[in-house]
């Protein structure tokens, strides 16, 4: 199957046409349609994990045989160089003196690197690639690039959007705009399988353009209210501000790395130093511009709030899963650029990681004032954006992708959570119209209750495994980026003050509203849960390899080697980002 991923995002894609086309003349006016192409896209995003696992088990199998070969080679060549005989140690003394310099040498750094390494097996990604166009003499390629991250994106991006077309079926059911609304949810979703496979950088920017065109018609779904069609403008135009940094980036990278988008050939150029650190900052900085406009980053995260006048459904798809979590994902895919171009390896801050720290605390703060249920998620959105951008910034690679994993699960539960308290009151303020809605809606209280405390990041739910690796991996890497590590605990006690504030407002109390609250139906109920199951179990994919079972299989160490560099050992990324922890979905 990881040779045929690249059909995942066709069927969504295919629906989007048929439901366009034929939907209003369907039975469910086109919501089967794009659930059934969804559910087929998850089920193969599921093949395609299971295939993955087989190919990084099999890698690592093939690495322990290769160490056993050479350790008994080693043991032979020992036991020949201790023969008895004068010629035999004349022989050894003389390659001893050739190949085993003196204690601290230059081969003390070899043989450290090779402990360091020992053990890991290097995972190759799956790539296919066909000729798009040529211009100039130059093929410019479309195609395929599957590995860890990629593989774990399809799963998220596929189960999410699927929960979200189940629940989107009853809460918007009877909408003016109904089999609209379902044609754009399954574009936007094709989109972002598009741009988590894209095996270059103009694959990549295509991708890109289309999830932000996807979001601006769905942000602005009730179009005929002005706030609404506001807020999908200013969507619009603020992310229009950042791609003109990405296209700057793509641009600079293609002349750098020798006329090429590869995005392989890119990250091998800039680790290998073919690439001059002057032109990899330069770079670095004009694709920062696209991370902070996409994913919500200070200073151009005032759209992401606004966009909470999208149908709920929309919110839980944008901020969970796809739109503003793709900044993060170029990030990693082109992290052998932002690491040698800001010096992450070797410096104690720099752009990236001073972004997102003071998103952190700033969308925390902001969370603070809020009666909006919607806008308080959304501003924690933008927060926990900043810990994964922040992670970034001081080298835990891993922690990062790990907290957007889990970040997808909980915070799905909870804007789909306000959109089940929504519908039964009628409003999202919860200073004036909630309160006391456990007893009406224990359902979606539970739900709610558990996936405020997995963000919070209490144990053993999923956010405490990842907010304590970046908070730990902010303390590894050189000399460490203890500011930063100090901005992470800050934020963490401001989520716990600001959503307790929410659970108080909505759910204790008298009721402020006005009717009887009542539980929302099985559409909207049942994907609350299995999210609320994922954001109870999904921490343990990457549980600590000192706590993990001896046969668990995604087990890895919390910190080392993924983002620290120990003794005089430089960190350097790989061509695909990679760490050596255990979980399959990382790339070695």
């Amino acid at each position: 199957m990881l040779d045929y991923a690249w059909i995942i995002p066709l069927f969504p894609a295919a629906s989007f046409f048929i439901i366009l086309l034929f939907g209003k003349r369907l039975p469910r006016k086109g919501a089967e349609v794009g659930i059934a192409a969804v559910g087929i896209a998850f089920a193969l995003a599921l093949v395609t994990n299971v295939s993955w696992f087989g190919h990084v088990n099999d890698a690592e199998h093939e690495a322990e045989s290769t160490e056993e070969h050479a350790a008994v080679v080693a043991e032979g060549e020992s036991a020949a160089a201790a023969a008895p005989g004068q010629e035999a140690e004349g022989e050894a003394e003389e390659e001893g003196g050739e190949h085993a310099p003196a204690e601290g040498g230059e081969g003390g750094v070899v043989e450290e690197e090779h402990e360091e390494e020992e053990g890991h097996a290097e995972v190759a990604p799956v790539t296919k690639e066909v000729t798009w166009f040529q211009n100039g003499g130059i093929d410019i390629s479309v195609g395929m690039l599957l590995d860890g991250p990629g593989v774990m994106m399809l799963f998220v991006v596929t189960l999410v959007s699927l929960l979200v077309h189940v629940y989107s079926t009853d809460y918007v059911g009877g909408d003016r705009r109904y089999t609209h609304f379902f044609a754009f949810l399954s574009l936007f979703t094709a989109s972002m399988l598009g741009l988590v496979i894209s095996s270059s950088t103009l694959q990549l920017l295509c991708m890109w353009e289309l999830v932000g065109v996807c979001s601006f018609t769905l942000i602005g779904h009730w179009w005929e209210e002005k706030p609404n069609s506001d807020a999908a403008l200013k969507a619009f135009l603020t992310n229009r501000v950042g791609d003109i940094g990405l296209i700057c980036g793509v641009i600079i990278l293609f002349w750098a790395a020798g006329g090429t988008f590869s995005i392989i050939d890119i990250n091998s150029a800039a680790i290998a130093g073919d690439i001059g650190q002057t032109t990899l900052m330069i770079a670095s900085l004009a694709l920062l511009a696209a991370v902070m406009s996409k994913s919500g980053q200070f200073i151009l995260h005032t759209w992401l709030p606004d966009a909470m006048a999208g149908p709920t459904p929309v919110s839980a798809l944008i901020h969970a899963a796809t739109m503003v979590v793709a900044g993060i994902f170029m990030v990693g895919r082109m992290y052998g650029v932002f690491f040698e171009g800001f010096d992450i390896g070797t410096s104690s801050i720099n752009p990236l990681a001073v972004v997102g720290g003071v998103t952190v605390v700033g969308g925390a703060a902001l969370a603070f004032v809020q009666n909006d249920i919607k806008k308080v998620l959304a501003y924690s959105t933008v927060s926990q954006l900043g810990y994964m951008v922040m992670a970034l910034g001081v080298g835990a690679w891993t922690a990062a992708f790990f907290h957007l994993f889990t970040h997808a699960f909980f915070k799905a539960c909870l804007f789909l959570g306000s959109g089940s308290v929504s519908h039964a009151v009628h409003s999202f303020d919860m200073k004036h119209d909630m309160g006391g809605l456990r007893k009406w809606m224990p359902h979606t209280y539970r739900t709610f209750l558990v996936s405020t405390a997995a963000l919070i990041g209490l144990f053993p739910l999923a956010g405490f495994w990842s907010k304590d690796e970046i908070l730990a991996g902010a303390s590894q890497l050189g000399d460490g980026y203890t500011t930063f590590l100090v901005l992470g605990v800050v934020g963490a006690f401001m989520t716990a003050a600001y959503m307790t504030r929410v659970i108080w407002l909505t759910f204790f109390g008298e009721f402020r509203g006005h009717g009887h609250p009542h539980e929302s139906g099985p559409l909207i109920v049942v994907p609350l849960y299995i999210l609320m199951g994922l954001a109870v179990v999904a921490g343990f994919a990457n549980i600590p390899e000192a706590l993990a079972p001896d046969r668990w299989p995604c087990g890895s160490s919390t910190t080392t080697s993924r983002s620290a560099p120990t003794s005089r050992v430089r960190c350097r990324p790989s061509t695909t980002p990679s760490s050596a922890c255990r979980s399959p979905w990382s790339p070695r």
